[in-house]
């Protein structure tokens, strides 16, 4: 055999053909394949050059479709082949005929192993002399597979049927495995005969399966140098303009493989014309629309469109990566690797046909574990190779449910979705969904200038405008559900003027429980959308306890109210409503008490568009506060508490009322809260009849009607206001003072008013004062009695306080007999800086007494008290026993420093009988103080 290594130059004599076959349609001839029948030979000689190492690989076609017709094409038929033979014999049962006999399962194999004097060879004789350039080959595949493979191999080709003329055409070695079919591949040669040489072969064996014979491809062999490497990244320069590849491309388009073929090509064609991509920041947002069919039948990509779906961390359990794009959401994918610093889980998807998109939709399992909390979406425009380029990269708050992220529209072929940090460093997919884009939604998108929503973008922002964009989705299936809200909100915002702040009007509320009232004026829950607040809930006291018609139960914030932060409860409502009234109320201790609120008014859904309607105080009380202002229209309402009791937030209940126009008049008929003058609009009687005629089927005409009377009765001339109208001062908490600065211990803080009552009167005090700042006290006194027991107080409220006199009872400290009842003081023991305005007070009810003060006529006041003196005796005469009496035996002379209180029996006998001046009393008393206050220093 040393004679078949050496180069031969031997004469081929090649046939002339009489025609050229131009196509695949059944014959094994054509132009693809290299023949000993091409046309443009003649009769020449063609000298075997220097033999060149082989070049050999998998086979790639094996159990590929296209396999039989290619071998139609390419491989010489078996008909072809007239011989094989074999210098090793055969293996029982092994002959050497299924070498060739197109059948896997069966094989040849030798009768004698290898050694260092033998070496197994096959020779196989053809029909006709052919041009090959390949040699498929496959050692046993059935039990023991691979034994007997060529590991190293000599292929020799002869020109004649018969004789040692073979001359060695290509030597060659595979590494691989045994088991594997190869291809063998050498410069396209002439053979009549054709020797293969197992020169090294496994366990010094040989063996066959199957031998293939395989004409030159020059289109696979095109195919195989269209990209520079195996990663199909880059074009090779042959082929790296448009018209190389349409050339390719009408070459190929008769090959068997075409179909396959023009993948590749396609994507050739891809990569030398497409851009670089500007990856962007995706916009993610929750997803509501996924069950919505009409939505995702125009905007989802059908599922029928993924190729194949695969992901680099397997999965775990029978969570299979196929779960991602059932289309079920109740089932999942979930990996089975966890992220690392070296690691990140990516889901890979291939489309058919390739799409362009510019959503995709993702979720995680019920629970969230491997949740995309960050990620990265790339884009390839080819089927295969690493020709990813990222599109963007994103981020959403774990969140469950469905998660759109939306970039710029793209081009994908292929899709990668890649866990850059995800919940517990896991990854899931309940599904992932691929949307085209929406331009309708997209429009919507550029509605307003940013997401605050509180400017409608320049491209929307006349009536005109937005008519056209309204028209133009009108269609769309998110318009009832999502853009037509945007747009209602749009045009209030285009149209809306800016809201004028008000302070607030506040009052005690007592007509939450009037049905009557209540469904003319108070706004039904039913209107309420939704409730929310930003201080949480503590404990069972949660926020719908604000809302449920229930002053019993409340809401209680979980977070204190700082100097950086303010508890709000925010409201939105079904339908645009117009409020003048919000009433509240906090828990029955009142703790949480809005003392200082804001109110904002919003007209729109969404967005920042709150408008401060008004600011409002009161000082905390038990049950509900009405806080009135100018009437607003009101889509959402925000309530803060801007300072409360401990700084806490409660609601007991939060309710909105409608205007009351018959009730605003009447409250407006008088100029101040002492009712005590009437305004010009209603300062005659049949204005009054005008007015009551209109409010007697007013559900609160009883409780109105006071109003009506009293002011009828100021027309008659029937209200005493002479000396019951007190200016109520302000000097501070005197007593205070003259503990921490005088150094004494007299005095307190109470103003006389020049008026007595007995335990048990009826006494109405009309008080006019702001009801943002501390409110006075009416204090009722018993004349005679203990100097540690003397007095009772009251608390005030603006406008009219109906007081029943309390009793003051006797103590160990005096228990002698004494009419009941005293003289009735104001305590104010505030400043203005503390009162805005001075409070003014009217007293109706209990007696006049003989008062004196700086500016108090002396004849006037001597007349008053002999008239006074006289109705003593009257009632002492009448009522012998002292505790039936029912005027009082009282006087009170008022300097600037002092109170005198004594008898009015006594102050008779001084002024009227002795004939002194009441005014020298007060002046003496002003010289006294003064010059006590001189000792003291």
């Amino acid at each position: 055999m040393k004679k078949a290594k050496k180069t031969m130059s031997k004469m081929i004599v090649v046939a002339t053909s009489a025609a050229l076959i131009a196509s695949y349609s059944g014959s094994a001839v054509n132009v693809l394949a290299a023949s000993s029948t091409d046309a443009i030979k003649t009769a020449v000689e063609l000298e075997v050059k220097e033999a060149k190492e082989a070049t050999v690989s998998k086979f790639d076609l094996y159990e590929n479709s296209y396999l039989n017709a290619y071998n139609e094409v390419f491989k010489v038929a078996r008909e072809g082949i007239t011989s094989v033979t074999t210098n090793g014999g055969n293996y029982s049962g092994s002959p050497v005929e299924y070498a060739i006999d197109g059948n896997l399962n069966t094989h040849w194999e030798t009768g004698k192993p290898n050694s260092t004097a033998f070496t197994n060879e096959l020779i196989f004789t053809f029909k006709d002399s052919t041009e090959l350039n390949r040699i498929v080959y496959a050692a046993r595949q059935s039990s023991a597979q691979g034994k007997g493979f060529a590991q190293e191999f000599e292929v020799y080709s002869s020109s004649t049927d018969t004789g040692d003329d073979f001359a060695l055409v290509s030597p060659g070695e595979y590494k691989g495995t045994t088991g594997d079919i190869i291809e063998i591949e050498f410069d396209s040669t002439e053979f009549k005969r054709i020797k293969f040489v197992f020169k090294k072969a496994n366990q010094d064996w040989a063996s066959a399966a199957e031998f293939g014979f395989y004409k030159e491809d020059h289109v696979r062999a095109s195919m195989k140098s269209l990209f520079t490497d195996s990663t199909f990244t880059k074009v090779s320069a042959e082929f790296s303009s448009v018209e190389a590849l349409n050339n390719l491309d009408k070459e190929a388009q008769n090959h068997p493989l075409y179909e396959q073929y023009k993948e590749d090509i396609e994507n050739a064609r891809v990569l030398i014309t497409e851009e670089k991509i500007e990856s962007t920041i995706a916009t993610t947002k929750q997803f509501k629309y996924y069950s919505d069919n009409e939505y995702s039948k125009l905007f989802r990509m059908d599922n029928d469109n993924i190729l194949s779906i695969r992901n680099n961390g397997g999965h775990y359990s029978s969570s299979v990566i196929g779960n991602a794009v059932d289309g079920n959401i109740s089932t999942y994918w979930e990996t089975n690797r966890a992220n690392t610093t070296s690691f990140s889980n990516e889901v890979e998807v291939t489309f058919k046909e390739a799409i362009t998109l510019d959503r995709i939709m993702y979720g995680a399992r019920p629970d969230n574990k491997g949740f995309a909390e960050e990620f990265d979406i790339y884009a390839s425009q080819t089927s295969t190779g690493d020709t990813y380029q990222l599109v963007a990269n994103g981020q959403h708050n774990l969140v469950t449910g469905l998660v759109e992220a939306k970039f710029e529209p793209t081009n994908f072929k292929r899709i990668k979705f890649v866990f850059k940090k995800s919940n517990q460093n896991w990854a899931t997919l309940s599904e992932l969904a691929f949307y085209k884009e929406d331009v309708s939604s997209n429009k919507m998108a550029k509605l307003f200038t940013d997401s605050n929503k509180n400017q409608v973008a320049a491209e929307f922002n006349t009536v005109e405008k937005l008519k056209i964009l309204e028209d133009s989705i009108k269609e769309h299936p998110l318009y009832d559900v999502e853009f037509k809200e945007d747009l209602t909100n749009a045009y209030v915002l285009i149209n809306q003027e800016d809201v004028e702040t008000t302070t607030a009007v506040t009052r005690a509320f007592g007509y939450y429980d009037n049905v009557a009232y209540t469904e003319l004026f108070k706004m039904n829950n039913e209107n309420i959308k939704s409730i929310r607040n930003n201080g949480g809930h503590y404990s069972s006291a949660v926020l719908a306890n604000a809302i449920d018609g229930n002053i019993s139960t409340y809401w209680e914030t979980n977070r204190t109210n700082t100097a950086s932060f303010s508890n709000e409860v925010e409201l939105e409502f079904n339908e645009l409503i117009t409020l003048n009234r919000i009433v509240y109320g906090a828990r029955s201790d009142r703790k949480g008490f809005a003392e200082n609120f804001d109110i904002y008014a919003s007209q729109t859904s969404k967005g920042d568009t709150y408008q401060l309607v008004s600011t409002g105080k009161h000082n905390v009380i038990s049950g509900l506060v009405e806080a009135k202002f100018v009437p607003t229209q009101f889509k959402r309402v925000k309530f803060v508490f801007k300072k409360s009791n401990q700084n806490w937030a409660t609601l007991s209940e939060i309710a909105f009322y409608k205007e009351d126009p018959i009730e605003d008049k009447i409250n407006n008929i008088f100029t101040d809260d002492t009712m005590s003058e009437l305004t010009s609009e209603y300062n005659e009687v049949a204005k009054i009849n005008a007015l009551e005629n209109e409010a007697k089927a007013h559900p609160l005409y009883s409780i109105l009607k006071y109003r009506l009377d009293l002011a009828k009765q100021l027309l008659k001339g029937e209200i005493v206001t002479d000396g019951r109208i007190i200016q109520v001062e302000q000097h501070g908490n005197m007593m205070s003072h003259a503990n921490q600065n005088l150094k004494f211990g007299f005095g307190n803080n109470y103003q006389p008013t020049g008026i007595a009552a007995l335990p048990g009167d009826k006494v109405t005090v009309y008080v006019e004062a702001d009801s943002d700042g501390p409110l006075p006290q009416i204090v009722f006194a018993q004349q005679e009695g203990s100097f540690a027991n003397w007095a009772r107080t009251v608390n005030l409220q603006p406008g009219k306080n109906e007081i029943t006199v309390p009793a003051v009872p006797q103590d160990s400290w005096y228990k002698q007999e004494v009419t009941k009842g005293g003289t009735i003081y104001i305590h104010n023991p505030y400043t203005p800086e503390q009162q805005q305005t001075s409070p003014i007070i009217r007293i109706e009810g209990g007696e006049r007494i003989p008062f004196v003060t700086k500016d108090t006529n002396p004849e006037e006041f001597k007349a008053f008290l002999i008239d006074y003196k006289n109705r003593l005796d009257l009632d002492k005469q009448n009522h012998p026993n002292v505790e039936d009496r029912k005027l009082i035996d009282v006087v009170e002379v008022v300097s600037d420093h002092l109170v005198f209180t004594g008898t009015a029996t006594g102050a008779y006998q001084t002024y009227s009988v002795n004939g002194y001046n009441p005014l020298d009393t007060v002046k003496s008393y002003n010289n006294y103080m003064d010059e006590i206050f001189k000792f003291l220093g």
